[in-house]
């Protein structure tokens, strides 16, 4: 518990210390009583992987939670039902040290959601909710490889899984269903399977909707106007649906400008006006409201300048996309 605290306020190197001191004493104690001892040794050694994950002692972070890993195994083999869950826990815990750059993290993530799957119905808004955790932790794996249509696949099934706990009731997970379909639908656009990512993303849409009718919240409308952002640039690009895409980019851009008013220190938020300023300005210059698209496309542009300099780096080939759109539209409305 100390190791826990000292590591929420930010004292890692502390709550290693303390994480290793409680690790010997288990380990001792584990040694003259197994039976008794050797659930809590597992438990603090994956607990210090973690500390010394945030202390940067990648190695030694990856020794502690192998060793947990090892022993939850033995544990599970004993008693399945008390155990199986924590082993699942251990091997996501191992596959975030060992790192989206191993190859062996998605057959430790394949294992972990395999035993989630096993143990859902004991208790599904955990165990389920953990299934989808470790699924988008595939995700990321697939995404950095560009094995898109992977992550296209994995998406659905942590769509199925956040629908059938929203369809049994439970209504802590509809936010996470509205992202989950977000998402699913960016992958399907890639593979490229236009008609499923439309499906998906109007669905992520609705939800977005009555979540915000709901309550509001920033992470709502956040989610509704990607989602929108997303929508326009699909309906434009495979359905030629330039008058529907218009309507979707201007309730982003408005719902965006709300979210800036709101925080206006978010670089996140003035990120994402700039991208779908830019969207605006492309679907107004397809319907021949050039004027308008060059008001917005500039908009964007000063929108990303004002961004501090680390920032703008990543959004660089955004900006060079606008500056284009840029010319293009002076030279078209000259």
């Amino acid at each position: 518990m100390e190791a826990g605290e000292l590591s929420d306020e930010g004292r890692h190197a502390e709550a290693a210390r303390t994480g290793a001191e409680a690790v010997a004493l288990y380990r001792a104690l584990a040694t003259s009583d197994p039976e008794m001892y050797r659930p809590f040794l597992a438990l603090t050694l994956d607990n210090l992987s973690l500390y010394l994950a945030e202390c940067g002692r990648e190695d030694e972070a990856a020794e502690s939670a192998t060793e947990a890993l090892a022993l939850y195994r033995v544990l599970a083999e004993s008693d399945p039902g008390t155990y199986l869950p924590q082993l699942a826990n251990g091997l996501v815990d191992q596959a975030d040290r060992l790192g989206d750059e191993d190859d062996a993290a998605l057959d430790v993530l394949t294992e972990a959601a395999a035993i989630y799957r096993a143990v859902g119905d004991a208790d599904p808004e955990m165990y389920r909710s953990r299934l989808a955790l470790a699924l988008y932790k595939q995700v990321r794996f697939h995404a950095l490889r560009e094995d898109d249509e992977e992550a296209a696949d994995v998406l659905a099934e942590i769509v199925g899984v956040f629908r059938a706990l929203v369809e049994s009731g439970s209504r802590l997970f509809r936010d996470e269903l509205a992202s989950a379909l977000y998402w699913q639908a960016t992958y399907l656009e890639k593979v490229p399977q236009p008609s499923d990512a439309l499906e998906a993303v109007d669905e992520a849409v609705g939800r977005y909707r009555e979540l915000v009718e709901e309550a509001d919240s920033k992470d709502d409308r956040t989610g509704l106007a990607r989602s929108l952002r997303l929508r326009a640039a699909m309906v434009s690009f495979w359905y030629g649906r330039e008058g529907d895409a218009l309507n979707d980019i201007t309730q982003a851009v408005a719902l965006l400008r709300r979210l800036i008013e709101d925080d206006p220190e978010s670089t996140e938020f003035q990120a994402d006006l700039g991208a779908a300023l830019h969207v605006h300005a492309g679907r107004l210059s397809d319907l021949g409201r050039h004027e308008e698209a060059l008001t917005a496309v500039t908009e964007a542009i000063t929108v990303y300048r004002a961004l501090p300099e680390d920032e703008l780096s990543l959004h660089e080939d955004s900006l060079e996309l606008s500056e284009g759109l840029l010319l293009r539209l002076l030279s078209a409305y000259n």
